[in-house]
């Protein structure tokens, strides 16, 4: 069992196959904590407009 945003490459490549087509699991949040944004070093605001763009690019159910 993994998270779908984890093997969605996968199986649109057909490399992974759903068997329980009709289960799922419940949606779960991702939080990222960081101090406030007037503190955010160089690192942080990489990290945090990179993880930004990667799960908006991700296919949504």
């Amino acid at each position: 069992m993994r998270s779908e945003w984890d093997v969605a490459v996968h199986l649109s490549a057909g490399r992974l196959l759903r068997v329980l087509p009709t289960w799922s699991l419940p949606a779960a949040d991702v939080t990222l904590v960081y101090p406030t944004r007037s503190d955010l070093s160089a690192k942080m605001r990489a990290l945090t407009d990179f993880l930004r763009e990667w799960f908006s690019a991700l296919p949504r159910a």
